[in-house]
This record gives C-alpha cells, sequence and structure tokens, in this order.
C-alpha cells in the first residue's frame, strides 16, 4: 500500500466533507485491504475522522475496527508496565480537538479488551498444561511405551 494513494484518498473526502459507504469499500479494498500496517496511517485515518463532518455508520464501524485491530497487534508495554499503544491513542485521539464517535468507541474498546485480558491473565490456571502419561501396548512386539499426552 502506497502512503500517498491514502493521502489522495484523505484530500479528496476533505473537499467533499462526507464520507460514504463507497469510500470506506474503496478504503479497504484499495487502500488498506490488510488494514492499518503503521501509526502515521492510523493518525492519518484519526485525523481524517477528526475533519470529516458527514459520515456513513459503515465508516466508524470501520475505523473503529482496524485501529483496535492496530492497537491490540502492535501491543507493547512502556516502562511502568503499561500498554504504550493505548498512551500512544490517547494522544493521537487528544491532538485532533475534537472528541469524534469513532474516538470514544476506540477508547470504550480498548479499554474494554484491556479489562478481559487482565481478567484472564488473573483467573488461576487449572491444569490446561498437565502432562499425562499413557501406556500404550504394541500388540505385534508386546511391549509398552509411555507417551506423553498434553491435556
Amino acid at each position: 500500500m502506497n502512503d500517498a494513494n491514502l493521502k489522495d484518498f484523505v484530500i479528496h473526502t476533505t473537499g467533499r466533507n462526507r464520507i460514504t459507504f463507497g469510500d470506506v469499500r474503496r478504503l479497504q479494498r484499495d487502500h488498506l485491504p490488510g488494514g492499518v500496517s503503521s501509526c502515521d496511517q492510523a493518525e492519518t485515518l484519526l485525523h481524517l475522522d477528526g475533519q470529516i463532518t458527514l459520515t456513513d455508520r459503515a465508516w466508524t464501524d470501520w475505523l473503529v475496527a482496524v485501529i483496535v485491530d492496530f492497537a491490540v497487534a502492535n501491543e507493547w508495554p512502556n516502562e511502568a508496565g503499561k500498554s504504550a499503544a493505548v498512551a500512544w491513542l490517547k494522544v493521537a485521539l487528544a491532538e485532533n480537538d475534537t472528541s469524534t464517535r469513532a474516538g470514544r468507541r476506540i477508547m470504550r474498546e480498548l479499554r474494554r479488551q484491556a479489562t478481559s485480558i487482565q481478567l484472564i491473565a488473573s483467573s488461576p490456571v487449572e491444569n490446561d498444561m498437565a502432562v499425562s502419561v499413557a501406556r500404550v501396548s504394541d500388540p505385534v512386539e508386546g511391549t509398552a511405551t509411555e507417551l506423553q499426552l498434553a491435556a
């Protein structure tokens, strides 16, 4: 994906001051088929979201999904053990100077995922990695072999 094509899309869309369902599909198909792959792309899309006043519902749904996927896939802890991706997103959203529906949904979704990840990490693991030993007899040779089976 060429970032120049994405910038052209942004300029064209900003000039019309609206994002249609077709724009979302074109963006998804032609410009970002694999989703967001860099912080620059994410910031460009967040900036676009803050500039446009008329957006189709598909825009908000798609933007939230790709930004959250990008943040979760590129999760990296900072020195304090907190999420640097979430901190970066907070800064990127604050730079828009406007609170958008997509921005609020992105932060809600990230908080929800962080909470669910913390609940999973704090729950006790019961025999998830337990190893069972099974004795298998070889009918031809009449010997027994021990196999380790992961539960």
